[in-house]
């Protein structure tokens, strides 16, 4: 299953989740694995291919493909 940003947890269980990893000196892959680890049942939800992240130039002409397909186009 491959797996977007971002996650969303509820700001009580991820100061516990965090907590709980660094009084273990346990280091997790990301916030959802140490959710996960505090006995904590994670939840998918469908995501999307136009969900990219920009990180370079190249990202942002992608994007901007993207937004100019949609209804409204792009905004600025």
């Amino acid at each position: 299953r491959a797996v977007q940003t971002p996650q969303a947890f509820k700001r009580a269980i991820l100061i516990e989740a965090l907590e709980k990893a660094a009084r273990d000196n346990f280091t997790g892959t990301d916030e959802c694995s140490l959710v996960e680890r505090s006995g904590v049942t994670v939840t998918t939800v469908a995501g999307s291919n136009e969900n990219i992240k920009i990180t370079t130039p190249e990202d942002l002409v992608i994007a901007e493909a993207v937004m100019g397909k949609r209804p409204g186009g792009l905004t600025f």
